[in-house]
């Protein structure tokens, strides 16, 4: 089977998809998303995250392990990174939330440019791991677009974690037996 290339015009090309897809669903979720609702979701947005990063993680090892990821990990964590990702990206998912409520602005805007934020960090980890260097495939990307794209990529990632964390908390709000703010039962 041929190996693909990555290039970095593939990689700006992909950055200006998900420029366009996020400015649309961050959109969304920021007018959906009040502050009073962002504050009742880190336990949610945690066991989401832990939840979608483990998949992730364990959808990308049977693709991407042998063109990519045995260059920059050792060959016995490839199945210890689906979880230990999972719960890595569920802490910094709850850090993410608590930092969102105490920046200005928009919590649910904050909680998801701290998630392309953490995109273009990983990425720039792994750069400095070989990422550009060993992997054939990757081998003449530039560092600024595989550091820039995941910066939009991340943050269509925690817009489905964010949305689904949403949705979930109005679902559990709308539960029978419920009690809202009165005592009195929904």
């Amino acid at each position: 089977m041929p190996q693909t290339q990555v290039t970095s015009e593939i990689l700006w090309r992909a950055a200006l998809v998900f420029v366009v897809i996020d400015a649309v669903f961050a959109t969304m979720l920021v007018r959906r998303i009040k502050l009073e609702i962002f504050r009742s979701l880190p336990l949610i947005l945690v066991i989401v995250s832990g939840v979608f990063w483990f998949l992730v993680w364990i959808l990308m090892s049977p693709y991407f392990w042998e063109p990519v990821y045995h260059h920059v990990f050792p060959e016995w964590a490839r199945w210890l990174i689906p979880p230990l990702y999972g719960i890595l990206f569920a802490l910094v998912a709850w850090l993410f939330w608590w930092l969102s409520l105490r920046l200005p602005g928009r919590p649910a805007l904050n909680f998801l440019l701290l998630g392309g934020l953490w995109g273009m960090i990983t990425h720039v980890w792994a750069i400095s791991r070989g990422l550009l260097d060993k992997p054939p495939m990757l081998q003449g990307v530039s560092p600024l677009s595989a550091s820039v794209m995941p910066i939009f990529e991340f943050m269509f990632y925690w817009c489905i974690i964010l949305m689904i964390s949403s949705f979930l908390y109005r679902l559990t709000m709308k539960s029978p037996g419920r009690k809202n703010s009165k005592g009195q039962e929904t």
